[in-house]
């Protein structure tokens, strides 16, 4: 996933909506730690005030997180956003309390058929940040996997197919030689993805999406964020 570019839209938008309490409920796992982390000072040089709770990956009961979340009273709830089950259970309890609060996604987990299914009726009016599967981008490819999955791939099967077309023209480039390979991605630019836009090698080695954005979940359909 290209890295470091979902949490500025998040805050720039926070920003222009004067955005004052946040909380994150984001997993106990390596990725959430490092979400939490990011997410505390940028909040804090908002100007907001941030709280935040580690949710358990294995667990299912969540209402007493749900409890203290009412109790902080954040204008906006953001979650770690890999389309886990847990996450999912965490969202419900929060709305089965009542709270009627925004909930954010790190990650644009909306078209992972599993994620969509659990959340029901509460993902409409979520926000779903990063990259978008848009099906007038890659009609062929979405075609392809529904063809042979029987739903429509996620944002992430789009990803992999693009670490394999990476990997391809790597080879094809050097041939098959590793030095040659990881020379020809270090410096990948302007390379094309199923996910839009164009990719490009980041100095800190990790790839760059000109297609990350911000998407609201209306009338079930995923849509751009604005204002």
């Amino acid at each position: 996933m290209p890295r470091g570019q979902t949490l500025p839209k998040m805050i720039a938008y926070w920003k222009r909506h004067d955005i004052k309490r946040v909380y994150g409920m984001f997993g106990n796992t390596a990725l959430g730690q490092l979400q939490t982390a990011a997410m505390r000072p940028a909040v804090v040089e908002l100007g907001s005030e941030y709280n935040d709770a580690l949710l358990d990956p294995n667990g299912t009961d969540f209402r007493g997180v749900a409890d203290r979340v009412k109790d902080a009273n954040p204008q906006v709830i953001v979650i770690t956003g890999q389309g886990a089950t847990y996450e999912a259970a965490a969202v419900k309890q929060v709305r089965e309390l009542g709270l009627r609060t925004w909930m954010w996604s790190m990650g644009q987990s909306f078209t992972s058929k599993y994620f969509h299914d659990a959340l029901g009726p509460y993902r409409e009016g979520m926000v779903f940040g990063g990259l978008y599967l848009d099906p007038k981008v890659s009609p062929q490819f979405m075609h392809a996997y529904r063809g042979r999955m029987g739903y429509l791939p996620a944002y992430n099967a789009g990803e992999n197919y693009d670490v394999i077309k990476m990997f391809a023209y790597a080879i094809g480039k050097a041939g098959y030689d590793g030095d040659g390979i990881r020379d020809v991605i270090a410096t990948l630019k302007n390379f094309p993805t199923v996910l839009g836009g164009r990719l490009y090698m980041a100095p800190d080695h990790f790839t760059r999406a000109s297609s990350v954005g911000l998407w609201v979940v209306k009338r079930g359909s995923l849509v751009p964020l604005t204002g």
